[in-house]
């Protein structure tokens, strides 16, 4: 592979596992907003429902009480909202730290028969050397590892 192709596919890699991550984070934040909200619902509630229906009934348009009706009632869909898009940011997260993952290792196999190749011609190169009588770490011209010739 080129060097320009190399570089490509490990900015993928890259791209595709923080983009993942960032999704995989932006999940958890939903649903942790969404489970202290629910524990902030549940006290709207209490607080509402601990009057008297007949105060409650007889609440004056635009009243704190009607006010709180109202909170209480649009709360849940943005409970929903929190909870089923925070589950689906952490499962696109996943998914594409997945392919990230899967990427490198497709591209695994290529590099270890490059690393594979580059060995085997080495060793052939140190056959044909042995093969034509020269031994590897003997200099030519006869010379020993010691700067003395043949004698």
């Amino acid at each position: 592979m080129s060097l320009v192709i190399k570089r490509m596919v490990v900015a993928l890699i890259v791209i595709s596992v923080g983009v993942g991550l960032g999704f995989i984070i932006w999940g958890i934040i939903m649903q942790s907003l969404a489970a202290s909200n629910e524990g902030l619902f549940n006290d709207e509630i209490a607080n509402y429902f601990i009057k008297s229906k007949e105060v409650r009934d007889s609440a004056a348009t635009g009243s704190q009480l009607n006010e709180d009706l109202v909170q209480i009632q649009q709360r849940p869909s943005m409970l929903l909202y929190l909870k089923l898009v925070g589950i689906g940011r952490l499962l696109v997260g996943i998914f594409a730290s997945l392919i990230g993952i899967l990427i490198a290792l497709l591209v695994m196999p290529a590099k270890m028969g490059e690393k594979i190749g580059e060995m085997q011609k080495q060793m052939m190169k140190q056959m044909q050397e042995m093969k034509m009588g020269k031994m590897p770490g003997k200099q030519e011209g006869g010379a020993s590892e010691h700067g003395q010739g043949k004698t």
